[in-house]
């Protein structure tokens, strides 16, 4: 009886022991399985095909809207400003009274001075609180002739010669982000100075509706374009930051490709290829950043 128990025991040992092998067998196969199945996905990429078109490159610049034709206020007689007789953001004329000066000493007391605006334009700054004592250096307040503003701004030396009198500008503010305002070089300083190492200019806007006065504005400055050439948009071109060389994948018998990039001008949003890509090429602009050369892809739209 008990002999019987014992061959029981080591039978029931051998069934789990045999179950235990399968099972784990049975494990690795399918793990196998899942690895060549992983193997054989393939990447998803997004595509464009290789036309010829036009693009511009640009240069940009940060300076500060001025009149044109802006001057500042004084008092010909030294006293204590009595009160302003305008407001920021009024229209003056020319000789209109802007501001009244007590101008009475101790014992002898004298008709106020009228301090008068040099030009026709708008009240920009009014520039001192009532009280407060004035001279005839001291500016009182400033008026500017809001209907030709323009955008002074530096030039760094580099750029210099690159900026011209007459080239087209776009302008835009951060307080107007939806608008975009026309405008043209007017003015390129030949001298530049020695210590910011930049050329001062200005860019005249040629309607200057609802901008004012010492907003900052950002300059756009189309330097060159060039029509029937091949452009790509900025992701499609991938730079290698090691080495300064551009290249693209491109799409070959479900294979991406790497092609070397001969890039001509750029600018934020495409960049001119002289040489590297081939009418028609399927070009990757998706994805890319999970390619080698000859990865197996899925082009989707």
């Amino acid at each position: 009886m008990k002999k019987a128990i014992g061959w029981i025991i080591l039978g029931l040992i051998v069934i789990l022991v045999g179950w235990r092998v399968i099972h784990a067998i049975s494990t690795r196969q399918r793990t196998y399985q899942k690895l060549a199945e992983q193997t054989e996905t393939k990447t998803v990429v997004k595509t464009i095909t290789a036309k010829q078109g036009e693009i511009s490159s640009e240069l940009s610049f940060t300076g500060t809207i001025v009149g044109e034709d802006q001057a500042t206020a004084h008092s010909d007689v030294p006293g204590k400003l009595l009160r302003y007789k305008v407001q920021e953001g009024q229209h003056v004329s020319r000789n209109q009274t802007i501001a009244l000066i007590d101008r009475s000493i101790p014992g002898m007391e004298y008709k106020p001075a009228k301090v008068r605006s040099p030009i026709s334009g708008t009240v920009s700054r009014i520039l001192l609180d009532r009280g407060a004592m004035v001279a005839p250096q001291i500016p009182v307040a400033m008026i500017v002739n809001t209907r030709r503003l323009k955008v002074a701004f530096n030039v760094s030396e580099r750029f210099r010669p690159i900026i011209r009198k007459g080239m087209p500008a776009t302008i835009s503010i951060d307080n107007l982000p939806d608008q975009e305002f026309k405008g043209t070089i007017d003015r390129v300083s030949s001298f530049v100075d020695p210590t910011s190492r930049a050329a001062y200019a200005e860019a005249l806007i040629h309607n200057p509706r609802d901008l004012m006065p010492g907003n900052f504005a950002d300059v756009r400055v189309v330097t060159e374009t060039r029509t029937n050439t091949f452009v790509l948009p900025r992701e499609a071109v991938i730079e290698n930051l090691a080495t300064g060389e551009h290249f693209a994948f491109v799409i070959e018998e479900g294979k991406a490709v790497r092609r070397q990039l001969t890039l001509g001008i750029a600018n934020d949003q495409a960049a001119e290829v002289l040489d590297g890509i081939s009418p028609g090429d399927q070009v990757v602009t998706a994805g890319k950043e999970f390619l080698e050369h000859d990865t197996e892809v899925e082009v989707v739209d």
